[in-house]
């Protein structure tokens, strides 16, 4: 008789840790639904990036935050493909620029080969200045000056550290026409849940 309650015991858990795993599976699927943008699938990698172009306000990725909190305290594996800068920012560290390369894997690789270039003419040859140009969500460019007159600085061999620094921040921060502090938000209700 000890045996059969402990069995069934076992089979309830069971049961409830697939039921569990279930609950957040079908809650994370319906946030990172296509049809709400707030989340672009990066082409290159499958990985998911937060929409610098989404109308959804900061409650939507607060409650992103709390049900990955959720997810972590009670010890579910969730099949989110962020990419690892998300997740450094999760645990208050400060992505790098191969965080870069694994997200964004093209334009990655262009910015390391602006640092490993070794000639003096970064200017001729890149011919970049420090402004990033983006399409919006109708179709619009949107520019973003990363120091004051942005388009009147050019790269050069002196300050290509700085660029690549900049435009990571930028990258990394969201600093598009999404909130500033969307990111923050998400970031400060998953640690709230899990206590960091």
């Amino acid at each position: 008789k000890q045996w059969y309650q402990r069995r069934v015991r076992g089979r309830r858990r069971s049961l409830l840790r697939r039921l569990s795993k279930e609950f957040f599976q079908l809650i994370i699927a319906e946030l990172f639904n296509p049809m709400y943008g707030m989340f672009v699938d990066i082409e290159d990698t499958r990985m998911v990036w937060f929409n610098p172009q989404s109308f959804e306000v900061d409650h939507n990725y607060k409650l992103i935050g709390m049900i990955l909190g959720l997810a972590v305290y009670n010890t579910i594996i969730l099949d989110i493909r962020f990419p690892t800068a998300l997740y450094q920012k999760l645990m208050g560290e400060k992505p790098d620029i191969r965080d870069l390369i694994q997200s964004h894997p093209q334009l990655g690789s262009s910015l390391q080969q602006l640092l490993d270039y070794p000639g003096d003419d970064v200017e001729d040859v890149f011919m970049l200045d420090f402004m990033v140009s983006t399409t919006g969500i109708f179709g619009d460019t949107i520019t973003h000056h990363l120091v004051e007159g942005g388009d009147q600085v050019p790269v050069t061999s002196d300050n290509k550290h700085e660029f690549v620094e900049k435009y990571k921040i930028n990258l990394i921060h969201y600093i598009s026409t999404l909130p500033s502090d969307t990111i923050t938000t998400m970031i400060y209700n998953f640690q709230q849940v899990i206590a960091i």
